[in-house]
């Protein structure tokens, strides 16, 4: 299995990948990760506008925004990106909710959270000039997945599911098998995981929890 398998496979020039821009190399990790949850407060899982990521030094930046463009009460996210700069501002996504935007470590393609007007949020794929939109990771009917990011080895893909009341769990998405298995760190609604994230060398990984039984539940521990 390539950093290219998967849906859609590898993106080149052709699907808007900017050589001079995204100098990212992916890293390597062939040990399954740990998971590590330590006492720092951390924030709740909502994505901001503010958030981007970048592939690479002097890669482009990917966020989010939200437009109000035919309904001014309720706006609808979507997937840009931009130079470091500030200039060459590209609209990724057009349709649906779009949120939670992550490059692949070698800044070829980018996954994120998609939700149709009809039917639950899963997570996509998609170039990096925003060709070949595809779902990676198909999902049960009363699945929410949200929050994806890319394993250093970009053979896998972490992100959070809710399957139902007081079941939420961390998943890992293989590309190669198209396999998803759980990480089993969900506990009803005393431990609700959120923003997961990988270390650089694949090994661990970091991730915050959503005590709904704590007073100080607004204030997530990492």
């Amino acid at each position: 299995c390539t950093t290219g398998a998967g849906g859609g496979g590898a993106a080149g020039a052709g699907d808007g990948f900017d050589g001079q821009e995204t100098t990212a190399a992916a890293a390597t990790s062939t040990t399954p990760p740990s998971v590590r949850r330590g006492q720092r407060l951390g924030a709740a899982l909502t994505a901001a506008p503010a958030e981007a990521t970048y592939p690479g030094r002097n890669g482009r930046l990917v966020y989010v925004n939200t437009l109000f463009n035919h309904d001014p009460e309720a706006g609808q996210n979507q997937v840009f990106t931009v130079r470091p700069n500030g200039t060459g501002k590209r609209q990724l996504t057009h349709r649906g909710n779009n949120d939670s935007p992550d490059w692949a470590p070698a800044g070829h393609r980018i996954a994120y959270m998609h939700w149709p007007k009809h039917g639950a949020p899963r997570i996509w794929i998609m170039g990096a000039n925003g060709r070949h939109q595809h779902l990676a990771v198909p999902g049960g009917r009363h699945d929410f997945d949200q929050d994806p990011t890319w394993a250093p080895d970009g053979k896998q893909i972490l992100f959070v599911r809710s399957s139902g009341v007081g079941k939420v769990d961390l998943m890992v998405y293989s590309l190669c098998s198209r396999t998803t298995r759980a990480l089993h760190v969900g506990r009803g609604f005393s431990r609700i995981p959120q923003a997961p994230a990988w270390s650089p060398d694949g090994h661990t990984i970091a991730f915050s929890v959503l005590d709904k039984g704590d007073p100080n539940a607004d204030n997530p521990q990492t």
